[in-house]
């Protein structure tokens, strides 16, 4: 059928019809030669695309919804995980404290011992003498 519009295009274009006249007269005559059958299977298969649409037109707002909701389940997980370094920041400054407060101790105590041990000697060599 296609071919034929053709040919009657190419008719009134040798006719000396202008081309674009010759396209919007030719545009219709698929529809007006076609039987009432096929302008319904047509308008069916124009429904269930139109159906198929609407499907994916939801199907999308369902997968934007979901990438969505990814998306702020990652921004709630880098906002924990930043929480979370801050906190290990935190106690290992503090560990670090505690252990350089404790080599300070441990130093003293050191110290303290060294000049209680020098004392007792000189107060056992002051007495031997």
């Amino acid at each position: 059928m296609v071919s034929r519009v053709m040919e009657w295009r190419d008719r009134l274009i040798e006719k000396g019809l202008d081309e674009e006249i010759a396209d919007e007269l030719v545009l219709g005559l698929p529809e007006q030669l076609a039987s009432a059958e096929d302008v319904r299977a047509l308008d069916r298969r124009l429904e269930r695309i139109k159906a198929t649409l609407t499907g994916l037109r939801v199907e999308a707002a369902r997968i934007d919804e979901r990438i969505n909701a990814v998306e702020r389940a990652v921004v709630e997980l880098r906002d924990e995980m930043r929480a979370m370094r801050e906190e290990f920041d935190q106690a290992l400054q503090s560990e670090k404290a505690d252990q350089q407060t404790q080599f300070q101790v441990l130093v003293a105590v050191v110290l303290a011992g060294l000049a209680a041990n020098s004392g007792i000697t000189a107060a056992l060599i002051t007495l031997l003498d």
